[in-house]
């Protein structure tokens, strides 16, 4: 019951503070400095399966990447909608609290941090980008959180038609024995009509006997 009660609190927690994936601009301690960079808050998701996930984002655009102080660097990545040359990724993610992380993600574009007012176009896509994978890694969340809430459901469920199913075999026995019940009473009241029956049969059968008897007496 208390990890039932644990799960519906997590789900409600999400509910109330999850949306509409939200991404800001700010300059922020990435890249080797503070460098413009792109935030989002996830929720639900963990800083390791934040950077489990944007590692592989990373890797999908031929990026060699490599971890160093907590921090995600996707080398000579190639994203042909921001530039054909190659550009250097940053991301990296930290706790807030529990079920809430800070995910930033930076783009060198080769001399100058990708930001919306130098770089409008290049900006769009890297905001896509981050978006998707905010989308995704939360909706991944979910999909963990369903599973065990349907697992949960699907067994309470089993539990109810259990329950039906003892109730009506409950039921079944109560009709059974108030048939029998009701079989019995009438076999007694059967019973006490045979009984006064037989008693006036007995009373004029003795009446019967008495009277061979006197017969019997008088012969001399």
């Amino acid at each position: 019951m208390k990890k039932i009660s644990t799960l519906i609190l997590a789900l409600i927690t999400f509910t109330a503070f999850a949306g509409k994936v939200n991404v800001t601009e700010s300059r922020e301690n990435i890249g080797g400095g503070n460098n413009n960079a792109l935030v989002v808050t996830l929720y639900e998701v963990s800083v390791d399966d934040a950077m489990k996930e944007f590692k592989g984002i990373m890797k999908d655009y031929d990026a060699k990447v490599s971890t160093k102080n907590d921090e995600l660097f996707g080398d000579k990545a190639l994203i042909k909608k921001i530039s054909n040359n190659t550009i250097d990724l940053y991301a990296k993610a930290i706790k807030i609290k529990d079920g809430e992380t800070k995910f930033i993600f930076a783009i060198n574009l080769g001399g100058a941090f990708c930001n919306s007012s130098d770089h409008k176009e290049q900006y769009k896509v890297a905001k896509e980008i981050l978006e998707n994978f905010a989308v995704k890694v939360q909706k991944d969340a979910i999909g963990v959180q369903l599973a065990a809430a349907q697992k949960i459901l699907d067994k309470m469920t089993d539990q109810q038609k259990d329950l039906e199913k003892k109730n009506a075999n409950l039921n079944d026995d109560i009709k059974n024995w108030n048939e029998k019940i009701k079989k019995a009473q009438d076999d007694l009241k059967t019973n006490g009509d045979d009984q006064v029956k037989k008693k006036a049969e007995i009373e004029t059968q003795t009446k019967a006997v008495n009277v061979v008897k006197d017969k019997m007496k008088a012969v001399e």
